[in-house]
């Protein structure tokens, strides 16, 4: 009866001692494995937003040399003068025109090929435009006219350009075929005495897809921008160009000016950076999932 009696406590003993040996391994387990994915997912962020510093900073300051050009134009005493010329007076407007061409285009153009095309009209009835030399893909076709634009009779006297992105059929490429291509506009209306010029920049927005497809992020992944309605302005997908972003993720870049969130539904880390000046988002989903840890992403980052 004893030797049962102790054999009995003996396995309840060795029971109990490996029931808390596995508990505690398991409790030991399950924070490591907590701790682990939690690093991992702060070195996904931490990697991704340097990433998207690097791209953000090449876009800013492509952004910010563009807006500086179209402000210099716009508010230089050539364009003034050009602007104020009566119609019949060609030579005049041709001098201005020229004028314009030499001390700001020419400059601006040998390190900005992405500018496709400059349009000056005036309230006086007369229209120039500068089609990039430099840039032979695709040429704004010989027929446009700046008042055939649904924004033109739009523009309010603002004192700043206003911004239009958008897939242009107004642009044929080197073989004279019709193209459709994404293009950022800016569009200003100036007041000089009695007379009104509109000015119109249009930029190609290949260049920005170059920058974005710099950015490897896995097989699934993707990276685009965004203005503060939630419009794509550029992607590597061209076709999401004009495109709306569901509410549900226009509902999280709005939610602070940086930062990052896990989607379970597509299971993608959704990190995003806004760009200084213009209050664009640049963001990237990446494919991502937290119980095995795993990501995929590389990066080449490429200076325009």
């Amino acid at each position: 009866m004893y030797r049962k009696l102790r054999h009995s406590l003996q396995w309840k003993l060795m029971f109990m001692i490996t029931a808390i040996i596995t508990i505690v391994i398991t409790v030991i387990g399950s924070i490591s494995y907590d701790r682990s994915i939690k690093a991992i997912d702060s070195d996904v962020v931490r990697f991704s937003n340097q990433i998207l510093t690097q791209a953000n900073f090449n876009l800013s300051r492509y952004m910010d040399d563009n807006e500086h050009f179209f402000q210099r134009v716009g508010t230089s005493s050539d364009f003034r003068d050009w602007s104020s010329v009566s119609n019949g007076s060609a030579y005049s407007i041709y001098k201005n025109y020229k004028s314009i061409e030499s001390n700001f285009i020419d400059p601006y153009i040998a390190y900005h090929r992405e500018m496709l095309a400059i349009v000056f009209y005036s309230s006086n009835g007369y229209q120039n435009i500068y089609r990039n030399p430099e840039n032979t893909d695709y040429m704004l076709k010989t027929d446009y006219n700046m008042k055939d634009e649904m924004w033109f009779g739009k523009l309010p006297f603002s004192g700043e350009a206003t911004r239009l992105v958008k897939v242009s059929a107004s642009y044929v490429d080197r073989r004279g075929f019709p193209a459709n291509i994404p293009v950022l506009t800016y569009m200003q209306k100036f007041s000089f005495g009695n007379q009104t010029g509109y000015l119109q920049f249009d930029i190609s927005l290949l260049s920005t897809q170059a920058i974005l497809d710099a950015i490897k992020l896995g097989a699934t992944g993707s990276t685009f921008i965004v203005d503060g309605n939630g419009t794509v302005i550029t992607a590597h997908d061209q076709n999401k160009v004009g495109t709306v972003v569901e509410r549900d993720l226009q509902n999280i870049l709005t939610q602070n000016d940086s930062g990052s969130y896990y989607d379970k539904k597509t299971k993608q880390m959704i990190v995003y950076q806004i760009i200084p000046r213009n209050g664009w988002r640049i963001v990237s989903l990446i494919p991502w999932n937290p119980q095995i840890g795993k990501t995929e992403m590389t990066s080449h980052i490429i200076y325009p």
